[in-house]
This record gives C-alpha cells, structure tokens and sequence, in this order.
C-alpha cells in the first residue's frame, strides 16, 4: 500500500561521511538550501504550473500546463531528503496532475524527459506505485 512504502532519506550526519564526502557538506547544504530556497518561492508564485517566473513572482505554463516543475523535482526532493515537500508533490501528482487539460503543443523530447523521466525516477527511488501508474498514463 502507499502508506507503508519508504520516505525520503535524511540527509547524513557528516560524522557518518567518508572524509572525502564530508569536505563536500557544507557546499551540499549551501546547494540545498538554494534548492529550497527556489522551491518554497515556486510553491508560493507557480504551484501547478510549469514554471516560476521570478521577476514577476508568477507561473507560466510551457509544457502544456501539468505541473512540470513539481514532476520534474520529486527525484531532487528525495535525494535531498526533504520529505515533506516530497510528500506534498507526490500528493500533487495523486490528486491535482491531469494530461487532459494541457493546453498547448509539446515538445515531446520534454514531455519523455521531464513527465515520464521523473515519474519514473520518483518510482524507483521510493517504490509508489502512483508514480508507475502515471508515467504510464503519460506515455
């Protein structure tokens, strides 16, 4: 069941890093952080849409309006062990995300790349079945 499959990993204590990977930590954390930083601002200006337009504190819709940014960030999200905005895309992808509605052309390189590429890579790395069950719908 969905319920009980893994949840996005915590990011490591760096005393449990090889010495080579721990010399990397504080540019990771700077890296998530900018990360996070983009994502909140997306979730607040462009959620569902997209992309985020910054300028203009707007969303724009350029892949036929499904959602692509949240798509195409569930694998970042879990490898950066950010549960809780995984978890509230996965629920985007359960319960808002329709390829009916898209509203225009599409490259289809993107659409494989962004749609099917991170539904794919959000199945794999946590097991949902939802996520298989979409990039179907998709391809």
């Amino acid at each position: 069941s969905e319920g009980s499959v893994s949840q996005p990993p915590a990011p490591a204590a760096v005393d449990a890093l090889s010495e080579a990977d721990a010399r990397w930590e504080p540019r990771a954390q700077q890296v998530r952080e900018a990360f996070q930083h983009a994502w909140v601002n997306y979730r607040q200006f462009a959620w569902g849409k997209d992309e985020l337009m910054p300028l203009s504190q707007s969303g724009k819709d350029t892949f036929g309006g499904i959602g692509a940014t949240v798509i195409d960030s569930l694998t970042t999200l879990w490898l950066m062990g950010l549960a809780p905005e995984f978890e509230r895309a996965a629920a985007f992808v359960k319960d808002e995300l329709d390829f009916s509605r898209a509203d225009s052309d599409v490259s289809v390189f993107e659409l494989v790349i962004r749609g099917v590429g991170g539904l794919l890579g959000a199945h794999v790395l946590s097991g949902r079945q939802i996520f298989l069950d979409r990039s179907r719908e998709l391809a």
